[in-house]
């Protein structure tokens, strides 16, 4: 006969250790556990179709991390769901920017992550906005550092354009993100021209909705991309 402990022993199971991130999945769905038993209320029925739904979101969002940039680089079993690109790669001549069909996945991901507030977990909310500024930097810049410069030079790109959205990406890396900083980073990004997607400032006007101090954890970053 089914127990909490039985339904949520199959949940973790689902999560097949062979997949890059299912260290990060599985330790959100357990953090996701005392919120979703206080909703089920001793309901057995309901704390299974919370949970089975809450699997479905993770591993959505951990398919479609894995396909959202190429770095032949990276390799083997990585602990968490999203690559954490670093600056020293992104500028590098070997990056090769984002995968546009898996970006427009995970922005309709995100809009479906969002409809269920209950599910809301920083490693997910760290993770997809570090992701959206990156995409749009890139898209912006695309290619290395040399060739960036050569249009900025020609007057084919905007440096400022490029600059500001390059320290908005930036301060959503390290071990803390500041949703009130990295709003103003943001908005001054968009005064020179960039162009960010509504699901952006959905994710950080909520956690800055908490209070003027509030913070994303993240995971800290390295500077060869390692993590703690």
């Amino acid at each position: 006969m089914d127990n909490p402990e039985v339904v949520e022993r199959r949940a973790l199971s689902r999560f097949d250790e062979r997949i890059i991130g299912t260290g990060e999945c599985r330790d959100i769905l357990r953090d996701l556990l005392p919120i979703l038993k206080k909703r089920a209320a001793g309901d057995l029925n309901k704390y299974q179709r919370d949970l089975e739904h809450a699997c479905y979101i993770v591993r959505e969002l951990q398919e479609i991390f894995l396909l959202v940039y190429w770095q032949p680089e990276v390799g083997g079993l990585r602990y968490s769901m999203y690559a954490w690109p670093n600056p020293v790669i992104v500028m590098s001549s070997g990056y090769n920017g984002t995968n546009p069909d898996a970006y427009e996945r995970l922005i309709d991901a995100l809009a479906n992550y969002l409809r269920y507030p209950w599910l809301t977990h920083d490693a997910i909310d760290a993770s997809a906005i570090s992701a959206i500024l990156l995409a749009e930097l890139s898209a912006a810049a695309p290619g290395n550092a040399a060739s960036a410069f050569i249009r900025w030079a020609s007057g084919t790109l905007r440096k400022s354009r490029t600059d500001a959205m390059s320290e908005a990406w930036k301060a959503s890396l390290g071990s803390t993100i500041h949703p009130s900083e990295l709003k103003q980073r943001v908005t001054a990004a968009e005064g020179q021209g960039a162009s960010y997607p509504p699901i952006l400032h959905a994710l950080i006007d909520r956690a800055a909705a908490k209070g003027p101090h509030a913070t994303i954890r993240t995971r800290p970053m390295f500077a060869d991309g390692r993590h703690s």
